[in-house]
C-alpha cells in the first residue's frame, strides 16, 4: 500500500470518496477547500480509479519529505548570529515589531518556551527531538519579536516527511487565523516539475488568494538548476534562496529555478551560529524573510501583494548572474527602510497614511 494524490474535475467530493473507498482505498486527507483526496491504495486500485474517475492529476506521493538543514536538539534558549549579519534593529527602531501578528512554522517542533501554542501532526507528540524548529523560530523572532508563534510539528526527524501531514497542518493554521506561515521543507514532486501541479503549491495558491496568508518556503539545498522544491514551486509563495556567507552571491547549495520560472524569489542570509555551533541552509534564509514579513504586518494592517512589493523592490541583483538563479536579488534591509521612509514621506506630504 501506498499514499496516492487525487486532484478530481467533477462530481462531489462525498461520491469520490465512496468511489475511493468501492475500489479498495483508504481515506487519508481531505482537502477542505480544493478538489483534493489523498488515499492509501495498491496499484490495481489505482487502475480502476483512473478508469472510473476524472482528474486533473493522480499520482503517487513521494516517499517522503526533507527539512532543510541539519542539528541537534537544544531546549534552552540560545544566542544567535546570522551570517552576513542582517540588522534587525532597524525594524524594531521604525516600530516594527510584528505586535498582532500570527505566524505558523510547519516544522521539527519547538521546545522553546516562548512558544506555547505546540501541535502535533506526525503522531511522535508536539515536543522536538531535533532543534531545527528551535533556529526557524530564533530566527522568526529576531525581527517579529512582538509576533506569536504557532508550532506546527511535521516531522519528527530530518526526512520523515509526509505529505499528507503538511497538507493537514497548512489547513490547521489557516484555521487559527494565521497571517505568515513558515515552511523550510520540501518535497520532490515530479508530477509539479512536469508543470502538471501538486496539492501543496495548489493550497498555497488557494489560500493565499482566499484568505490572504502569505506563505515563505524555503528553496532548497540542492544546488543545481531546476532543484526548487514544493511548495518553493508554488506561483505564490515567497521562495527563499541563500547567498555566501562571505560575499553578496549565490550559495552553492542554494537550489536554482529554470529559464522563464522565476524562482527563487529573493535570497539572503542561509548561514547561522547557533548556541555557537554553524549551520546553513535555505531553512534559515526562509524565517530571516518571514519575520521581515510579520514585521512590516504589525497591526495586521499590511497586505500579501503589499508585503511582496517592498521586499522585491528592496532586493539588489547580483550582477551577471540569471534571474532563475537570484529572483529579484539579495534582500536589503537597508534599502527597505529607505523604501518606507519615502513611502512614509510621500504620503504625509498628500495628507494620507502610508499604505
Amino acid at each position: 500500500m501506498a499514499t496516492f494524490i487525487l486532484k478530481f474535475r467533477q462530481k462531489s467530493t462525498d461520491s469520490i470518496i465512496k468511489s475511493i473507498q468501492f475500489f479498495g482505498g483508504e481515506i487519508e486527507y481531505v482537502s477542505p477547500v480544493l478538489p483534493i483526496i489523498a488515499f492509501q491504495s495498491d496499484q490495481q486500485t489505482v487502475r480502476r480509479i483512473r478508469e472510473h474517475v476524472a482528474y486533473d492529476y493522480l499520482f503517487k506521493a513521494p516517499d517522503h519529505g526533507s527539512l532543510l538543514e541539519h542539528g541537534s536538539l537544544t531546549s534552552h534558549y540560545t544566542p544567535l548570529n546570522i551570517v552576513p549579519k542582517v540588522d534587525a534593529s532597524r525594524l524594531r527602531s521604525a516600530g516594527l515589531t510584528g505586535w498582532g501578528v500570527v505566524v505558523a512554522i510547519l516544522d521539527s517542533g519547538i521546545s522553546e518556551e516562548w512558544v506555547r501554542e505546540r501541535h502535533d501532526f506526525t503522531g511522535f507528540g508536539s515536543q522536538p527531538v531535533i532543534d531545527h524548529g528551535n533556529k526557524v523560530a530564533n530566527i522568526i523572532k529576531r525581527f517579529a519579536r512582538g509576533s506569536r508563534l504557532i508550532s506546527c510539528k511535521v516531522g519528527q526527524n530530518y526526512h520523515d516527511l509526509k505529505l499528507t501531514d503538511v497538507l493537514k497542518a497548512i489547513d490547521f493554521a489557516i484555521s487559527q487565523q494565521v497571517h505568515v506561515v513558515n515552511m523550510s521543507l520540501g518535497f520532490e514532486i515530479e508530477n509539479c516539475r512536469r508543470g502538471h501541479g501538486c496539492p501543496l503549491c495548489d493550497v498555497v495558491n488557494y489560500y493565499t488568494h482566499h484568505n490572504g496568508v502569505l506563505f515563505v518556503a524555503a528553496g532548497g539545498n540542492d544546488g543545481e538548476e531546476g532543484s526548487i522544491r514544493c511548495p518553493g514551486r508554488s506561483f505564490e509563495v515567497i521562495t527563499v534562496g541563500s547567498i555566501k556567507q562571505q560575499s553578496l552571491a549565490v550559495a552553492d547549495y542554494s537550489s536554482k529555478g529554470l529559464p522563464g520560472f522565476n524562482k527563487p524569489n529573493i535570497l539572503t542570509s542561509g548561514s547561522i551560529y547557533f548556541d555557537g555551533k554553524y549551520d546553513e541552509g535555505t531553512s534559515y534564509s526562509a524565517p530571516l524573510i518571514a519575520g521581515v514579513s510579520a514585521a512590516l504586518m504589525t497591526g495586521a494592517q499590511m497586505s500579501v501583494a503589499k508585503v511582496k512589493q517592498l521586499l522585491y523592490t528592496s532586493a539588489e541583483r547580483i550582477e551577471r548572474v540569471p534571474e532563475h538563479h537570484q529572483g529579484f536579488g539579495v534582500f536589503s534591509i537597508e534599502k527597505l527602510m529607505e523604501v518606507l521612509e519615502n513611502e512614509k514621506s510621500i504620503a504625509a506630504s498628500e495628507g494620507q497614511e502610508p499604505s
